[in-house]
């Protein structure tokens, strides 16, 4: 199923069509999700939301095609990815969220995270270069608390994804709140040419070729079954008065009481968590109050981090 957003404006010299951006979406992942469009109507920029109908398990997916600097077509950059802050905050309800598409934005050796206060695997760099794109951009990522995959996942499978006679840059990028980083499973940049000669479909393409990569990211867009069976069981105790004694302080030892009946419960309920310390975090720059982590293979969701709250 094809979900797209044509460009409105049409350059006089433009040889094909208008031009946009879409997503191509698998019907047997249409079977079991509802998706949604959220956003179609700003050129560059379309916006899909996907529910897990068993799960429940939400995505929101971005989809970019930011204007090259100087650039006569669209926006600036700023404003643009101003547009697209306003949409996170506007849908920042979904389990997961991912950005992806074509920045035309060199990041170099920017950090897109906090190093005092982020966790994030290290980012392995094979564009050292960096332009004003960049720069804003990764102003996008701090103030948003997201995190590119690109060297990250995978970064021996890690590539350029624009390759022409001008020379080679990473433009090209997945990026995902640095939360759900850890349900990124894989990643992977496979250039034009590679995917050509291993099919052998020289006479179809002729001499005609794009000059950017095909970026894959694969990620798990559901719970861990051992998320949905504690975040059942702990909304079942969300009014216990051991909960509302835990705090950020704890001058009656009541947290030490509150890890021993996780424990407990836990193991009756045959789940295989083990209880961790408390922790403050924020999303979005916004504090919540301390929450009882749980350690298991994938990310905590946000709303197994607000049961507590």
């Amino acid at each position: 199923m094809w979900y797209g957003n044509n460009r409105s404006f049409v350059h006089k010299n433009a040889c094909r069509a208008s031009g946009g951006i879409g997503f191509l979406v698998k019907r047997t992942l249409i079977d079991c999700h509802d998706v949604d469009v959220i956003e179609n109507q700003a050129d560059g920029i379309i916006a899909l939301g996907i529910s897990n109908k068993k799960s429940h398990f939400s995505t929101l997916i971005i989809g970019l095609y930011v204007p090259p600097e100087n650039s006569v077509i669209g926006e600036k950059i700023d404003s643009f990815l101003e547009n697209v802050t306003n949409m996170l905050y506007e849908h920042n309800d979904y389990d997961m969220t991912i950005v992806c598409g074509d920045f035309n934005s060199r990041l170099g050796k920017e950090l897109d995270y906090i190093p005092e206060i982020d966790v994030l695997p290290l980012r392995v760099i094979i564009d050292e270069v960096h332009d004003q794109n960049g720069i804003t951009m990764c102003d996008f990522l701090l103030e948003n608390k997201l995190a590119v995959v690109n060297g990250r996942v995978c970064p021996l499978k890690d590539n350029f994804t624009c390759i022409n006679t001008r020379g080679r840059s990473v433009i090209d990028y997945f990026v995902v709140a640095q939360e759900n980083m850890e349900n990124v499973t894989d990643f992977e940049v496979r250039r034009v040419t590679d995917i050509i000669n291993m099919l052998s479909i020289h006479e179809l393409v002729g001499g005609r070729m794009s000059d950017h990569s095909i970026v894959l990211c694969e990620v798990k867009m559901s719970y861990d079954t051992v998320t949905l069976g504690a975040c059942d069981w702990l909304l079942s105790l969300r009014n216990s008065p051991v909960f509302h004694s835990a705090g950020a302080v704890d001058p009656m030892g009541k947290l030490s009481n509150c890890r021993q009946l996780l424990t407990e419960s836990a193991q009756s309920h045959a789940l295989n968590i083990q209880p961790s310390r408390f922790q403050h975090v924020h999303y979005r720059g916004i504090p919540h109050c301390c929450y009882f982590g749980i350690h298991y293979n994938t990310c905590i969701p946000r709303t197994l981090g607000l049961i507590l709250t």
